[in-house]
């Protein structure tokens, strides 16, 4: 039996890439996940693929799920508050799009999670001198990045609806 990191590049690159990340740099790779799957189901729905958009989304539900059970709502606080609504945020317009059929409302949430993904990929490039980036973030005394749109519970509710 053959290694199948050997005979699939991306897939031998994207193990490399999760056992040399630091901890922020694997959050990064989750959410670059839930963006690919999302690209996946609106891509899916182009071609009429239902088994391949449920896949997608299927997984992108795992994804959150593993990011939303780690928060740490005691060191955390506010910001891991925040972030537990926006992932059932997320989950239930996953959903609703699913139900849909809706390549609209999986680009929005693809838009949503790459902002909040550029927010703890600065924060990563902030806890690493190394890094030269321009743009910066502001951070929660816990090591949270705090994103503007996420700074109130209107500010998701405005997002989203039941």
């Amino acid at each position: 039996m053959s290694n199948p990191h050997f005979t699939n590049p991306r897939l031998a690159y994207r193990q490399a890439a999760v056992e040399t990340a630091t901890p922020l740099g694997l959050v990064v790779i989750l959410y670059d996940l839930v963006i690919e799957d999302l690209a996946k189901a609106v891509a899916a729905i182009g071609c009429g693929d239902v088994e391949a958009r449920t896949a997608a989304i299927h997984h992108a539900l795992s994804v959150l799920e593993q990011l939303q059970g780690r928060l740490d709502f005691e060191k955390g606080g506010d910001v891991a508050r925040q972030l537990d609504r926006f992932y059932s945020m997320i989950r239930g317009k996953m959903l609703e799009a699913q139900m849909k059929c809706s390549r609209e409302i999986f680009e929005e949430l693809a838009a949503l999670v790459s902002d909040l993904r550029r927010a703890w990929k600065q924060v990563e490039e902030q806890a690493n001198p190394q890094s030269n980036s321009a743009e910066r973030v502001t951070v929660s005394s816990a090591g949270n990045p705090v994103i503007p749109e996420m700074q109130s519970e209107a500010a998701v509710k405005s997002t989203w609806s039941a």
